[in-house]
């Protein structure tokens, strides 16, 4: 967030980003944006997630599993197409924060939402 900061006092959309990113990072991860407190937070979070969830109604699923293990706990037919990998590098943040200060009012909501945790552990990883 400090990177965007002096931007963010002549552009209102992104200084509203920056702010929700201040509040998260301040609420989730304790005020410390280093890589190694969003690797602990973010394992941390992890192991909780798996100690709490029944077995049977949990997925500890990774990207590059592809379709068969999360169409097999979901219960459905694996797709004839290949399984998605945007996933490149900057170029997935580069479309989030496209989708948060251009698109309709609903996009940016959500994607503020669901990926403010990503695009700060992801500027931190990168």
């Amino acid at each position: 967030m400090q990177r965007l900061r002096p931007i963010s006092r002549f552009i209102p959309k992104l200084r509203k980003f920056v702010r929700f990113g201040d509040t998260l990072l301040g609420s989730v991860f304790n005020g410390e944006a280093s890589r190694e407190n969003c690797i602990r937070v973010f394992n941390a979070h992890n192991r909780a997630v798996q100690q709490r969830v029944p077995q049977e109604r949990l997925l500890v699923f990774g990207v590059q599993d592809g379709w068969e293990p999360l169409c097999d706990f979901l219960g459905c037919a694996v797709p004839d197409e290949p399984f998605p990998h945007l996933n490149e590098g900057g170029a997935t943040i580069k479309e989030l924060a496209r989708g948060i200060f251009i698109g309709p009012w609903t996009r940016r909501v959500a994607f503020a939402v669901a990926g403010i945790g990503s695009v700060i552990v992801g500027w931190q990883l990168f």
